[in-house]
């Protein structure tokens, strides 16, 4: 639940960030049971779900350049090149282990390209940033890694007769372990490989790190480097490069800063699958700027091949974006409790008489409302760890707690499943089973200074309330 706090909801929707150190959330059922006369103390219970509950916090106030919380989080998606995308596929054919990385699917997704033709080329991945740019990725047949030719940005999913697997004739000499590395020799070109393993400078073990093209069989190719003297030997080339290669060329595309125009709104980087566990199959993309904004519906695979083959990888959206926001935010220790006891001491549920003036109309109105009575504390959000509400590739979400009451409310509505993510904001301070927080209200407040530092500690009590007037 990292950077995420408690935070107080104001009548005007801004929150107020809390360094709560102790939670405490007690519920009194209110239930009485009395023993009945001439039956043995046999007692009768009463219970007429007449629950009061309050929450206690316990926590420190210190000037933010000493302890800072709420720090915001930018947002970040997961494309699995090891698995397919099952969703609205309408095939029973795949499910949720079927491999992305299949020669024949790749083909299809191909549709029978020339290798490094990149005219009309359709298999385009979008990402939206923070700010609402589009970049549109496109998985290519081409022996380059990756690419920008001054219109489309490309990432090698396919090739042809590139090199799959090769085995190591001769280690060489002088060599050190390291990727993307040069080969010479055969028919073909473009291969490069990752050093994995040397011993007293002789190569032991290699894995491709791109296959290049139009490679054959039995062919010896010399890995540049060291002596030059290193070679292997090919045996067995193809079409389709592995999930590892797929992965590792779109991160390549999205960190290269030596592109002629590089993606500057995201970074990414290798991670295993969240579905499978598999090493280096998935790309973990990050925005670059923090916040919510970074929360939206892609990546998305945004062209009608994709659409119109079953075949796609498998994709967790943008999510995970805070924002550092908060009346509170960067304020001195002295600064935060002055400004609650304030408002403690003296603020106005806008309640019924908020509600007319706004029935006025018009933004005037509006200020009106929230200039008055806009610092009145409203509710509160209190994130948790949660396991049930996790995506692939999360041990936890961070999501909040809610508090649903009244007749409506059954079995199905209260369950956890309901929780809804911690950075989701207050739509309506007002409503009185919002799952974005807890409705209620300030009882009492204590602020205590110690040894004359710049650090205070406080005891809050909130009391939850559906309908406040």
């Amino acid at each position: 639940m990292t950077n995420v706090p408690v935070r107080f909801v104001r009548a005007d929707g801004q929150t107020i960030q809390l360094p709560v150190t102790t939670l405490t959330l007690d519920v009194d059922r209110g239930t009485m049971a009395m023993p009945l006369p001439f039956m043995g103390s046999s007692r009768l219970g009463v219970d007429l779900n007449l629950s009061k509950a309050v929450i206690l916090m316990e926590g420190v106030f210190t000037d933010d350049d000493l302890f800072n919380i709420g720090t915001p989080t930018a947002s970040s998606s997961i494309i699995d090149f090891s698995r397919v995308d099952t969703n609205g596929s309408g095939s029973s054919s795949i499910d949720e282990n079927t491999r992305f990385d299949i020669d024949q699917e790749i083909e299809i997704i191909l549709n029978g390209r020339t290798v490094d033709n990149l005219t009309g080329v359709n298999t385009g991945i979008k990402l939206k940033s923070t700010d609402g740019t589009i970049k549109i990725l496109y998985g290519t047949k081409s022996s380059e890694s990756h690419s920008y030719n001054g219109s489309i940005y490309q990432f090698s999913i396919g090739t042809t007769h590139g090199i799959q697997v090769g085995n190591l004739a001769a280690g060489g000499s002088g060599y050190s372990i390291g990727n993307n590395i040069a080969t010479s020799g055969g028919t073909g070109t473009n291969c490069k490989v990752n050093i994995t393993g040397v011993n007293s400078g002789a190569v032991t073990s290699f894995t491709i790190a791109h296959p290049g093209k139009n490679f054959g069989t039995g062919q010896t190719i010399t890995i540049s480097g060291g002596n030059g003297d290193a070679t292997f030997t090919v045996s067995q080339v193809g079409t389709t490069l592995t999930a590892t290669q797929m992965a590792t060329n779109l991160v390549s595309l999205i960190n290269d800063g030596a592109l002629s125009t590089p993606i500057n709104e995201f970074s990414a980087s290798l991670v295993p699958s969240p579905r499978s566990g598999e090493s280096d199959v998935a790309v973990r993309i990050t925005q670059i700027v923090t916040g919510t904004d970074g929360d939206n519906a892609t990546p998305v695979c945004d062209s009608a091949i994709w659409n119109n083959t079953y075949w796609k990888p498998h994709i967790n959206t943008f999510d995970g974006g805070s924002n550092a926001e908060g009346v509170f935010h960067g304020m001195s220790a002295g600064d935060k409790v002055m400004s609650l006891y304030a408002t403690l001491n003296n603020s106005n549920n806008p309640g019924i008489t908020g509600a007319l003036v706004r029935g006025v109309g018009g933004r005037i109105a509006d200020m009106v409302v929230d200039t008055k009575w806009g610092d009145y504390i409203m509710g509160i959000q209190i994130p948790f760890n949660s396991t049930v509400n996790a995506e692939d590739g999360q041990k936890y979400k961070p999501v909040n707690f809610f508090m649903p009451t009244g007749m409506f409310e059954h079995t199905g509505t209260k369950s956890v499943n309901n929780a809804v993510s911690a950075s989701t904001e207050v739509s309506n301070v007002h409503s009185n089973n919002d799952r974005a927080f807890i409705k209620g209200f300030v009882t009492k407040a204590t602020f205590v200074q110690i040894g004359g530092e710049p650090v205070y500690t406080f005891n809050i009590q909130f009391t939850p309330a559906s309908i406040i007037i």
